[in-house]
């Protein structure tokens, strides 16, 4: 499982609600050595696609300010993701 967390982006005063900016998303790419035989975006439900790269593969993903993204890979054994 891979983890990623956007603390950008999310602004608050003791006495207000909490105010997000959009514009404070981060893009994340992640590289393999070798390709993965899945991945899926666990919170969304959604399998993720690499592209080949030279010698390797790679991904990336978008995570709105204040959220977080759960990856989970199975790697070229066959662990994880059913």
């Amino acid at each position: 499982l891979l983890y990623l967390i956007n603390n950008k982006g999310v602004y608050k005063k003791s006495t207000e609600p909490e105010v997000l900016n959009p514009a404070e998303a981060s893009t994340v790419k992640v590289s393999f050595d070798k390709a993965p035989d899945k991945i899926r975006e666990l919170s969304e439900n959604k399998e993720i696609f690499c592209k080949e790269t030279n010698g390797g593969a790679e991904f990336d993903i978008e995570i709105p300010p204040g959220d977080i993204r759960i990856i989970k890979i199975r790697n070229v054994a066959g662990e994880g993701i059913e």
